[in-house]
Formats: structure tokens, C-alpha cells, sequence
């Protein structure tokens, strides 16, 4: 009798890709959330504020859940209105690092990472935070089944452009919960 090897998760699919894409890399800012969900939601990069802080995820949901003035403090409220646990959806950025800090070489890298990664996931939609990171999505060429919209980064609200009510209206015309059956 042949035993197979199960098979790996998507968690130690992408495990595998960041240890190995990654290895050279000082510090990066990583994923948060569930690696099985249907659901990616993407911004372009961290800023350089963020990065040199002791955080090391996405949003800095490692360190606050319940922050309110930054971007990740917006995303809760909002989650939590739409009666969604931020971390039953997948949250990551394109580059790991500052946009500001990549060569050439390191945006290919990054951006061939995200591909593998949506490759890996297989999500039914991508929400990109803003026009950066819609147009790196665009450029990847994904299956067509994979749904991608483009929203407001949640920097908007932190600097008064919308109000956080105006905001959670936005995200709630993209019915997320459909996404997530």
C-alpha cells in the first residue's frame, strides 16, 4: 500500500513562497486574515511609518484591532458593521516593503509573489484599496472568474475626505457576504 503525502494548505502553500521569495528581505510587512477565504483585499504598500514600527502586518491588525486613527482602525469599524470578522477575509499589500525602498528587481519580485499567492488562493473577488494597487491587478492577467473592484483606500477617511459613514456605504454595495458562501 502507497501512502501519498497529503496535500499542503494554502497557509503552508504561501508559508513556502514567502520563506523562499523572501529570504534576502530585512523586514516585511505581512499577510493577516484567512487563507481559505474567497475574499483578498489588497492595498499597494506599507508606509514608511508602519514599517519601522514594531508591527509586522498588514494594517498593523498584529498590535490593535480596536486602533482609531489609522487606516486599519477605519477597516475595523467598518468590518464590523458589515458584520464581518476582519479576519475571515485575506488582507495583504502588493509590495512588502515601502514603495519608496523597492528596485526594480524587488517590485517584480513582490509582484510576482501576489500573483502566486492569488494563484494558490483562488479567490472569487479581489478588492484593491485604491488605483495603485487595481493597477498592478490589472497588469497580472488573472482567470476571469476571479472578480476584481476597486474602492477607496481607507486613508481617504483618516484625512477627511469621506466620513467613515460614507465609506462603509461604498463596501456595502460590493455585498461581501455573497462572496464568502
Amino acid at each position: 500500500m502507497k501512502l501519498t503525502k497529503p496535500e499542503k494548505t494554502n497557509e503552508e502553500q504561501i508559508e513556502d513562497l514567502k520563506e523562499t521569495m523572501f529570504k534576502d528581505f530585512n523586514k516585511i510587512i505581512f499577510e493577516y486574515g484567512n487563507y481559505d477565504s474567497k475574499i483578498i483585499i489588497l492595498g499597494i504598500s506599507p508606509v514608511e511609518k508602519h514599517y519601522n514600527s514594531d508591527s509586522n502586518c498588514v494594517f498593523a491588525f498584529d498590535k490593535d484591532l480596536h486602533q482609531t486613527n489609522f487606516s486599519g482602525g477605519v477597516l475595523c469599524k467598518l468590518f464590523s458593521e458589515l458584520g464581518i470578522n476582519i479576519y475571515d477575509v485575506f488582507w495583504d499589500n502588493i509590495y512588502k516593503i515601502p514603495e519608496d525602498m523597492l528596485t526594480e528587481e524587488t517590485k517584480k519580485l513582490n509582484i510576482e509573489y501576489i500573483k502566486r499567492l492569488i494563484e494558490i488562493m483562488n479567490p472569487k473577488i479581489i478588492i484593491c484599496l485604491g488605483n495603485n494597487s487595481e493597477s498592478v491587478i490589472h497588469k497580472l492577467q488573472l482567470e476571469k472568474s476571479i472578480k476584481t473592484r476597486k474602492i477607496f483606500h481607507p486613508a481617504t477617511v483618516v484625512r477627511g475626505f469621506y466620513s467613515q459613514e460614507e465609506y462603509n456605504k461604498m463596501w456595502k454595495k460590493l455585498n461581501l457576504l455573497e462572496y464568502m458562501k
